[in-house]
């Protein structure tokens, strides 16, 4: 209640200076609090109140959590960066831990596609190619989209985290915005560290193909 703010105010004050009254704090004029110049304008809440989107521009970068029961998630920053952890985020870091209070200047985790007959580099998020696409991000309830738009190609990716599946899933929509016929490859890359810090493990890790998946 006002009363209660006001006693509150009062005895934050030291004794010797007389608090505000209740009439002259009305009469302060409220602030606005206005965006850095050049942000984004569609920054905030979407229509349906359900996510909150934004551009990869932001003073410091924004994260999602996404995560089970079962402790398995992953770390989305508005500028794509990505980090996936199993039952402890710190000690048992799928990918290395790369967001920060600045953008990510490598990314543990990529997905984009190549125009096979132009060699043009296309991403859904601003890393790991940062480049000059119109681009946006929503977060939501259970997931993160990133999505991405040229002159000629759209990409849109949701990823999300299955409740009881210690298992990530990523679907990309690709839209051919051109009047011809396009071939493209899909690339999705991992830098696997499987412990707190990729040193950790470095010499360690053996892979193989399974031609069968």
């Amino acid at each position: 209640s006002e009363v209660a703010a006001l006693d509150a105010i009062t005895h934050a004050f030291p004794s010797d200076i007389p608090p505000p009254s209740l009439q002259a704090m009305k009469k302060i004029p409220p602030r606005s609090i206005l965006p850095r110049p050049g942000l984004d304008p569609l920054f905030g809440f979407t229509l349906d109140g359900r996510g909150f989107a934004m551009g990869p521009d932001t003073p410091r970068p924004w994260t999602h959590v996404l995560a089970n029961r079962q402790g398995h998630g992953v770390l989305i920053g508005n500028d794509g960066a990505q980090f996936s952890f199993s039952g402890n985020a710190q000690q048992n870091g799928l990918t290395p831990f790369t967001l920060d209070t600045v953008p990510a200047q490598s990314c543990a985790q990529a997905v984009y596609v190549t125009d096979l007959e132009t060699g043009a580099l296309v991403a859904p998020g601003l890393t790991p190619l940062r480049q000059s696409a119109a681009q946006e991000v929503r977060f939501e309830p259970g997931q993160a989209v990133l999505a991405s738009a040229g002159a000629d190609l759209a990409l849109c990716m949701t990823v999300a985290v299955l409740p009881d599946e210690p298992v990530e899933v990523r679907v990309l929509r690709v839209e051919n915005r051109s009047a011809h016929p396009r071939k493209l490859r899909l690339t999705a890359f991992a830098h696997l560290s499987l412990a707190e810090l990729p040193q950790d493990s470095h010499g360690q890790i053996r892979t193989h193909f399974d031609p069968e998946l």
